[in-house]
């Protein structure tokens, strides 16, 4: 389960281009296919969009919540 507000997708960089639904859908499901623990999957999102902004300044909050369940 993955819940971010929407300050990740709208992080945007120095020509307005915004790191966008499609970036953030994709940069989870990568991780989830890789199968990477909840902790690396928020870090790395967190990561994406922060690189994507580069040294521009974030007007937003940039929250994440992931949640991995495991069956045993």
């Amino acid at each position: 389960l993955v819940m971010y507000s929407d300050g990740i997708p709208e992080t945007v960089k120095a020509t307005d281009e915004m790191f966008g639904y499609e970036r953030t859908i994709e940069t989870v499901r990568e991780a989830c296919m890789e199968g990477i623990s909840a902790e690396d999957l928020v870090e790395r999102l967190m990561s994406k969009a922060r690189e994507f902004a580069g040294d521009e300044p974030q007007a937003d909050d940039m929250t994440c919540v992931v949640v991995r369940v495991e069956a045993s």
